[in-house]
């Protein structure tokens, strides 16, 4: 998972699809309602990723449950890749 960091969907949606190149589709939730709901985002990133994070349950990193996943998941904007488009381009 990533945080926005101050990038356009485009933008995100583009290093995904280079990172992932078999992606179909990815999600997005906002922050607003992750902390409405009581999850907490851990910004963690990666050697490759500098905008990977994490959701945990509890700042000790209690994984998320079942609720908690139905929530996240009818609350998301799927973005679905286009197929007819060329992601390398820039």
């Amino acid at each position: 998972m990533d945080r926005d960091g101050g990038r356009s969907p485009r933008e995100i949606i583009e290093s995904y699809v280079e990172r992932f190149p078999d992606l179909k589709a990815g999600v997005s939730i906002g922050a607003d309602f992750c902390y409405d709901i009581d999850v907490k985002i851990r910004y963690a990133p990666i050697e490759d990723n500098e905008f990977h994070c994490e959701l945990y349950r509890s700042e000790e990193k209690a994984e998320l449950t079942k609720s908690v996943l139905k929530q996240l998941a009818k609350n998301c904007e799927v973005y679905m890749k286009d197929e007819n488009r060329d992601y390398s381009e820039q």
